[in-house]
């Protein structure tokens, strides 16, 4: 599979003029793509949309409501039952419902875990939101050249990895492989 030389970057122009340059040095049109990546999490790889089956770091919130729901609703009972004399007899349900549901929340939002520990590895090791140029490099000249150029225009994330670009489009693209930088 061929080598592709590819470039992000934060502003539309930048990725135009990029491009151009490319297309100036040499480089055929039809070998060169520009898309932009989406955000993480918002890739549609999957039938109901985003990257992934399920939430990172709800794994355990589903558990965690249930307990809460429980909890929640045996202290609202209690508490509706002592205000039964005064409120009436169907205190005692609003107050279980009003538990159950406090109880759920907290229970839920307990027991989700903290996935920002992990945003700084994640956000090194995987591409940024943002214009994607790429360019069919077979040859190390071409590699070096394109190399080059993206950083001239301003790139960052340079990176070579292999694929196919068939008439401008890069068909096997894939926004979730991990980042492997061109290092200075």
């Amino acid at each position: 599979m061929p080598t592709i030389v590819t470039g992000h970057f934060q502003q539309q122009a930048a990725a135009r003029t990029a491009l151009d340059t490319l297309t100036a040095a040499g480089f055929p049109v039809d070998q060169l793509a520009s898309f932009f990546v989406n955000p993480a999490g918002q890739h549609d790889l999957t039938p109901v949309g985003g990257d992934e089956k399920a939430s990172l770091g709800l794994e355990n919130a589903g558990n965690g409501a249930a307990a809460g729901a429980a909890i929640g609703g045996a202290i609202g009972i209690a508490a509706g039952l002592a205000a039964m004399e005064a409120l009436g007899p169907g205190a005692a349900f609003a107050a279980a419902g009003a538990g159950a549901y406090v109880g759920s929340l907290i229970g839920a939002v307990g027991n989700m875990s903290d996935q920002a520990q992990d945003a700084p590895a994640q956000a090194d090791s995987h591409r940024q939101s943002g214009m994607q140029v790429a360019a069919a490099a077979p040859s190390v000249a071409q590699q070096e050249a394109a190399i080059r150029i993206l950083r001239q225009c301003g790139a960052i994330d340079i990176e070579q990895p292999e694929g196919t670009i068939v008439a401008g489009d890069w068909s096997d693209f894939d926004p979730l492989s991990t980042l492997q930088r061109v290092r200075a």
